[in-house]
């Protein structure tokens, strides 16, 4: 019964761990895409000006 709980308690940390890293991706990903996007529109505006 203690093992149980025990390792209840591991799948819960793990989860809460991995679900802490997937967010953390999530935002790292959606940086890197404004990022793309606002060096997309500098290219535009700088391909327009020539």
């Amino acid at each position: 019964m203690l093992d149980e709980v025990l390792s209840q308690e591991a799948d819960n940390e793990a989860r809460r761990t991995a679900n802490a890293l997937v967010a953390d991706a999530q935002e790292r990903a959606q940086r890197i895409r404004d990022d793309i996007d606002s060096l997309l529109g500098e290219i535009k505006r700088g391909s327009t000006v020539h």
